[in-house]
């Protein structure tokens, strides 16, 4: 049976656990499929994964405040179809601030402990164009055109403006484009709660940016910094490739002795499923 965790904390950002030990007999691999209004993609990390009585994933990309339906596809040691899973139904439900103010989530989709809670700036999202390439040709002698397009495309240069309310949170936000000594590409998973909706964005989309500027609050000195950012809407990068959060540094860091591990985790499948203790080792 496929069971979905859903969890809105910071750990280390909002997510669903997946987790199925219905696995047919015959099954050595699955794939995790995401649907979420109508648009499908398969969960990053959980695609043609080895599977050995039971099947558990994380995903890290979810939307937050609408319906999330996952199947899982199973496949044998020939990587021949064995079909789907029964599809299961969740939703994440976005945290609620104290300041009561909308916030979106950012994050490099290669590793969610990136994750950076922003606020919307005054230009975000102020005109939303997904374009179709196209022309209209006019033949010889013809009063009408014809027109000439190609399949429609995503977003084009969205405003993505955005605000940090403290130094470590502008720290934090200007770490997912890298530094002097971190190479990172320049995309961002974005995902967009109910409150923030009526911008017509999708709840979860991968963003292409490459000049982030900040604008400090010199005026009033403050901490707040305005950040200026135009996006183009990309595929998401290779959905197999992602960072491990849970290392076996952090195992060690976590648990002191063999039996305090063995004591907490009474199989190897418990022991995966531990995601709160990912970075206890500082990697």
């Amino acid at each position: 049976m496929l069971v979905l965790e859903p969890a809105s904390d910071d750990a280390p950002c909002p997510r669903v656990g997946i987790f199925d030990d219905a696995v047919p007999s015959a099954a050595a691999f699955a794939t995790v499929h995401r649907t979420v209004e109508g648009r499908q993609a398969q969960v990053r990390d959980a695609i043609r994964v080895s599977v050995s009585g039971a099947l558990s994933r994380v995903d890290y990309e979810a939307p937050m405040d609408v319906d999330i339906t996952y199947r899982v596809q199973w496949f044998d040691s020939a990587g021949d179809d064995l079909g789907f899973s029964e599809p299961a139904t969740t939703r994440i439900i976005s945290p609620r601030f104290l300041d009561g103010r909308p916030r979106l989530l950012l994050h490099n989709p290669l590793d969610p402990r990136t994750a950076v809670w922003v606020h919307p700036g005054r230009g975000f999202a102020q005109s939303i164009s997904r374009p179709v390439p196209g022309r209209v040709v006019w033949g010889q002698g013809r009063r009408l055109g014809i027109a000439q397009s190609e399949r429609r495309r995503g977003l084009i240069g969205v405003s993505l403006d955005v605000v940090t309310d403290t130094a470590q949170e502008a720290a934090r936000f200007d770490a997912l484009f890298g530094d002097s000594t971190t190479s990172r590409m320049p995309i961002l998973c974005v995902r967009i709660p109910a409150a923030l909706r009526f911008t017509l964005l999708d709840p979860v989309w991968f963003a292409a940016v490459y000049e982030p500027v900040a604008i400090p609050d010199t005026a009033m000195w403050t901490e707040e910094v305005a950040w200026r950012m135009r996006a183009d809407e990309v595929d998401s990068p290779v959905p197999s490739l992602v960072r491990p959060l849970l290392t076996l540094g952090d195992i060690a860091a976590y648990y002191p002795t063999l039996g305090a591990l063995a004591a907490d985790n009474p199989t190897l499948l418990a022991l995966s499923r531990r995601y709160e203790i990912a970075g206890s080792g500082g990697s």
